[in-house]
């Protein structure tokens, strides 16, 4: 798996474009949409956060701090955590 596929699928899935997650939006489609790609990015590759922080036009440390934030929401927000298990299940299916 790697980063384009996570991008495509969550953009699918959570009806936004790839350039929505790769930009600056602050719809909150829009950055849900971005946290969870980059939550999946770091979940299913190996890539470094350096690498992930410059495919989504980030700080390294932005990445870090998204991947704490988004396992937080995971636990405490039950909407977040199915949009989070559709993603991932679709991810899963390919």
């Amino acid at each position: 798996m790697n980063i384009e596929t996570i991008k495509r699928i969550t953009s699918i899935k959570l009806n936004v474009s790839v350039d929505d997650i790769n930009g600056r939006g602050k719809h909150k489609e829009v950055i849900t949409a971005r946290q969870i790609a980059m939550y999946l990015t770091r979940k299913h590759t190996k890539a470094t956060v350096m690498k992930i922080g410059r495919s989504f036009n980030k700080h390294h440390s932005n990445i870090s701090s998204n991947f704490k934030s988004v396992s937080g929401y995971i636990e405490t927000d039950k909407t977040f955590a199915l949009q989070v298990e559709e993603v991932e299940k679709a991810l899963n299916a390919i």
